[in-house]
């Protein structure tokens, strides 16, 4: 256990600078650490609004933007870089302090067990540092609200530009689910909740049993089910329809591919976890223990056992 912590660690994520963050399923607050010269680790503080434990933990860019879902059924969006001090960022000179938590996405009929990061979308704020992200959101506001919008969001710190996508399972579900985000209200109103950010569905990946794991990146997708079957979906090009996303290939270390042929409800076979490995490999881990590697290009794999990794033909089937 980290310093001050009570609960056992079942989330960390990892921030620029030495920070990073732990959550556990059995709390609802997650914690912010800084390593110091190496050798020492020391409590920065928390951030509160779960109402029940952390379930995951995923950092969405390096801005410092992160996202935790938690068994409240919500997932949430932070702000990390204005907590380093409880006054930080102009408390007391007449300005609104930043916002830690910039939104809560409510959404969901059962609590979400896994996040990932799709894309990181842009992150802007009008304290920012010039750069091209900014220019292109003041442009943008510019245009859409008029020209003293940019100088109204400066005085009062509001938030230009806050975007991007991410991906999400529920306990016991077989849809997963692809979120695109956007910066909320508009010519300068905020949103009724106080959300910096809305979040909005743009696409469902259905599937025939549960999913137990996801991993995601850039336009890929893998989903793991409860019966040891891995798929990938890809987001494709369409001539009719713009972009969909297509389920490609199913992973299944079976000779027979009914799913069903060796599975029960207490059956070990559910993956637990994925990794991907860069774009061309990932890595599958099971409920009992079974860790396996999968070559995305040649849909071949192998299972790695303690003392060494022996090769065995894995199937992969075209859908």
């Amino acid at each position: 256990r980290m310093p001050g912590g009570k609960a056992p660690i079942t989330s960390i994520a990892t921030l620029a600078d030495g920070f990073f963050l732990t959550a556990s399923i059995h709390a609802p607050v997650i914690k912010m650490y800084k390593t110091v010269d190496g050798d020492r680790v020391e409590f920065v503080k928390d951030f509160n609004g779960h109402k029940s434990g952390i379930t995951a933990l995923v950092i969405l860019d390096k801005k410092g933007r992160f996202l935790s879902a938690g068994q409240d059924k919500t997932v949430r969006l932070w702000d990390s870089r204005f907590n380093c001090k409880e006054d930080l960022a102009g408390e007391g000179d007449g300005f609104p302090v930043p916002k830690t938590l910039l939104a809560t996405f409510d959404e969901f009929k059962r609590w979400v067990h896994s996040v990932e990061v799709l894309n990181e979308g842009s992150f802007v704020r009008p304290t920012d540092d010039l750069d091209m992200a900014m220019v292109t959101a003041m442009a943008k506001k510019t245009a859409l609200e008029g020209a003293n919008s940019v100088q109204r969001a400066a005085l009062e710190r509001e938030i230009i530009e806050c975007s991007g996508s991410f991906v999400t399972a529920s306990k016991n579900q077989k849809d997963v689910i692809i979120w695109n985000m956007t910066v909320a209200g508009k010519k300068g109103e905020s949103s009724p909740d106080g959300n910096v950010a809305e979040a909005n569905v743009a696409h469902v990946l259905k599937h025939d049993f549960a999913i137990e794991a996801i991993a995601a990146m850039n336009d890929l997708v893998l989903t793991g089910d409860i019966t040891g079957d891995v798929y990938m979906w890809k987001r494709l090009r369409s001539s009719l329809w713009g972009y969909q996303w297509t389920k490609l290939h199913k992973f299944t270390p079976r000779k027979n591919s009914d799913p069903l042929a060796h599975w029960d409800d207490d059956s070990n076979e559910s993956i637990v976890k994925l990794c991907l490995l860069g774009s061309d490999a990932f890595v599958s881990g099971t409920k009992k223990g079974q860790l396996r590697v999968w070559d995305i290009e040649t849909a071949d794999g192998f299972e790695v056992r303690k003392k060494k990794a022996t090769s065995l033909k894995m199937s992969s089937s075209s859908i």
